[in-house]
């Protein structure tokens, strides 16, 4: 970020002694004496934590800033400031809020608990914020996040895309799992949104106080042997460690009938270590599409870059970063290029109108604004989320060396949404071996009358009262009716009578007449 004689601050030139001094306060005079500065910078801190694919994507945001610098293609320099945040984002507070002042922009920090941790900071610097990894619906309530924006789409459509899966192969019931806490509310409820728009039960909403072999064990227990249904989405806020563990801890059950759909969050895991997905046969993915030409096209300039790279991570905290993958491109590496191009796009905006750029000025340049996508245009809403996604839905197949297949397609602007991609229905190899599409349960309508007895005793008394009180109520009714009825007969009986009498009476009047 040096300056040489060739790019000056600023020039100063001494008048001869004899010269008439000048003296002039006005605006133009000093702006004349004083050139503008071609030191226009950007700082943009960039969050992560150490989390191997977390890295990765950094990585590639790094590269593809410092590129731009290379390149000057952006009409200012960008100021990368990379930040470990840790697991939690306690441990990397204090690296965030000795630069906070700095930041113009944030990006990242690829995690809700993380993100959650540093948001007091985040508003009260006004820090434009930038994310491409993390998708929980929460982050769009304007109240508490307000400079939050993100490259990639919220988990709403992801859960939908589950929903349309689900509804395909007519799984009408489903098991939710979560935690109890605002990231687990909020899953929880978008989920459960989901599934309604497509009629399917949520059988089971469990949540779980921690991410322990303790916590999950109990579910484990409870779906082999109580819950009916089959068919579970995990939505957890996992790490790589934490993702890790629940595969384990449901492996060590040796269940062999569940079938998961994962979130946007584990899918990312999975999808950066195969065999990770090979131990979960049947597991359904959502991943976002992507145009491999385009990614190709950044590649070669990437590849170039990474020692370097490699390097500024490692100083900035990183230690890990050698032992991380960062030559493998996935799915959600995509995001982090959006992100970048985002900042690329700001940046040239604010230069070419000549705003400062802050918050103030920056967050009308990208809420409701067409962002030029590595695949494809996106738009930022004005809550700060992707308007629209578009997903590849892939399962693990059976076998000890399946492969991981694509065989859906989702659309949130088609319609319909979902399309399957398969030439027939029987091409997937399901977790028992065979190509006969699983139903959602496998119980015996025996274990499904037991089970709902046994379960809700008091749903079942409530109903029964229910009932009795229905019943009771439709006698008051008919009784009343009935009752009322007869009365109304009577009185028509003594209208009548009087009618008669009055009549008789007339008669017998004109006769003695």
């Amino acid at each position: 970020n040096s300056y040489g004689t060739s790019q000056p601050l600023l020039k100063y030139i001494l008048l001869p002694t004899s010269a008439t001094p000048i003296w002039d306060g006005s605006t133009n005079i000093i702006q004349t004496l004083v050139p503008a500065s071609p030191l226009k910078a950007v700082t943009v801190c960039m969050a992560s934590p150490p989390e191997c694919s977390d890295v990765a994507n950094l990585a590639r945001l790094l590269s593809y800033t410092q590129q731009m610098n290379l390149e000057g293609s952006a009409s200012a320099s960008i100021v990368p400031i990379p930040i470990n945040t840790g697991a939690d984002g306690v441990s990397g507070l204090a690296s965030f809020i000795d630069v906070a002042k700095q930041c113009a922009i944030l990006t990242g920090p690829g995690r809700f608990a993380i993100n959650n941790v540093f948001t007091p900071i985040i508003n009260n610097y006004g820090i434009t914020q930038i994310d491409y990894t993390t998708a929980n619906p929460a982050l769009s309530d304007l109240v508490a996040f307000p400079y939050f924006n993100r490259a990639i789409p919220s988990d709403t459509f992801n859960l939908k895309v589950l929903a349309a899966t689900m509804d395909y192969f007519a799984w009408e019931r489903v098991i939710l799992l979560t935690t109890a806490d605002t990231y687990g509310t909020a899953m929880a409820a978008a989920a459960t949104d989901a599934m309604d728009e497509r009629a399917i039960l949520v059988e089971q909403l469990y949540t779980v106080d921690s991410m322990t072999a303790a916590s999950l064990t109990p579910f484990f227990t409870k779906l082999r042997d109580t819950y009916i249904g089959r068919i579970v989405i995990p939505l957890l806020p996992v790490s790589d460690e934490q993702a890790a563990l629940f595969i384990d801890t449901w492996a060590s059950m040796n269940d062999k009938t569940t079938i998961f759909l994962f979130s946007n969050i584990f899918c990312q895991y999975l999808h950066s270590r195969p065999a990770q997905r090979l131990r979960v046969p049947s597991s359904i993915c959502a991943l976002p599409t992507f145009n491999q030409t385009s990614v190709d096209l950044t590649k070669a300039a990437y590849d170039a870059s990474l020692p370097a790279v490699r390097t500024t991570l490692y100083n900035a905290g990183f230690e890990n970063v050698d032992q991380c993958d960062l030559d493998s491109w996935g799915p959600y590496s995509v995001f982090a290029l959006d992100a970048a191009k985002m900042l690329r796009q700001i940046v040239v905006n604010a230069s070419t109108t000549g705003v400062v750029i802050n918050t103030a000025n920056m967050m009308p340049m990208i809420r409701g604004v067409t962002f030029k996508g590595v695949s494809s245009p996106f738009i930022i809403t004005k809550q700060g989320d992707r308007a629209s996604a578009e997903y590849n839905v892939d399962i693990q197949m059976y076998g000890t060396n399946a492969n991981v297949t694509v065989f859906g397609y989702w659309d949130s602007q088609a319609t319909p949404n979902f399309r399957y991609l398969l030439s027939n229905k029987n091409s997937i190899t399901w977790l028992d071996g065979t190509t006969k599409y699983p139903a959602a349960t496998i119980r015996s309508l025996t274990f499904i009358a037991q089970t709902t007895l046994t379960a809700s005793p008091g749903t079942i008394v409530l109903s029964v009262l229910g009932f009795l009180g229905t019943f009771l109520v439709f006698g008051f009714c008919y009784r009343h009716y009935r009752t009322q009825r007869m009365l109304e007969l009577d009185f028509d009986q003594m209208v009548q009578d009087l009618d008669r009498a009055q009549k008789k009476k007339r008669e017998e009047a004109e006769l003695s007449v």
